[in-house]
């Protein structure tokens, strides 16, 4: 029997895709597979050891591909509890809010409060503080959860220090929301150029997803977590967090 060998034509290969899935909705699941159905049979004039040489090495291209993609983080705790990043995290808190009262009241002990944060998230004895629950109306009504300065806005800060690059460097291009940078009106700019892109487009679809935030479910969110990071003290202060409410406070 004549070997056959699996021959990629026009549009084969890998391909890469940001999907989003039952378990990510994040648009950091980045993913690549290998388009099998695009490959077309044809005798090998090498034989089935060729054959196996050829999808060796194709295993071995995906293998290092996903590994880029999919490696989990580790060791960001000590970074983000450090004295440096908690008074990095102080500082971005208090742009803009310097006359109000938790701050005012934070920066009458200023570096006991942070030497004191410090040794809270070393120990792991941190724990949110009660929210303060309130009603906005504009653009709609929606619940708006209010935390203390010190020490949880603090926390928070100190967090997406050491986080937010890790997300955003993952993001697809066309992620605006809160990011730096992008936001509703580039989203919206970016919107008006595809349509003006595109001829004999008529249509573009803007939904909301109701109640979003409030019905978050924290099992998949952790799960989410830890399949980006495996530091263990890190997801026990994101559980800590995410716990500390039902779904997603805004």
């Amino acid at each position: 029997m004549c070997a056959v060998e699996l021959v990629p034509f026009s549009g084969s290969g890998f391909s890469f895709s940001n999907t989003n899935t039952n378990y990510d909705n994040t648009n950091t699941n980045v993913s690549s597979h290998l388009c099998e159905n695009n490959y077309q049979r044809r005798p090998c004039p090498h034989g089935k050891k060729q054959i196996r040489k050829n999808w060796a090495l194709v295993a071995i291209a995906k293998q290092t591909i996903e590994s880029k993609v999919m490696k989990r983080k580790s060791n960001l705790y000590q970074k983000i509890i450090s004295l440096e990043n908690l008074r990095l995290a102080d500082a971005r808190a208090q742009k803009g809010k310097a006359e109000q009262h938790g701050v005012k009241l934070h920066n009458r002990n200023r570096e006991a409060n942070i030497q004191l944060l410090h040794e809270m998230l070393k120990t792991k004895t941190y724990r949110t503080s009660p929210y303060n629950k309130f009603i906005i109306y504009e653009p709609k009504e929606r619940e708006i959860s209010r935390l203390p300065y010190f020490p949880d806005r603090i926390t928070h800060h100190a967090v997406m220090n050491v986080l937010e690059p890790v997300f955003t460097s993952v993001f697809t291009n066309d992620t605006y929301s809160c990011i730096k940078g992008k936001g509703i009106h580039a989203a919206a700019r970016a919107v008006q150029a595809a349509l003006r892109d595109a001829p004999g487009t008529q249509f573009c679809l803007k939904l909301d997803i109701r109640k979003f935030y409030p019905n978050i479910n924290h099992g998949i969110l952790k799960q989410l977590l830890r399949r980006k990071f495996k530091d263990a003290d890190l997801l026990f202060l994101l559980d800590e967090i995410i716990d500390s409410s039902e779904g997603l406070p805004i």
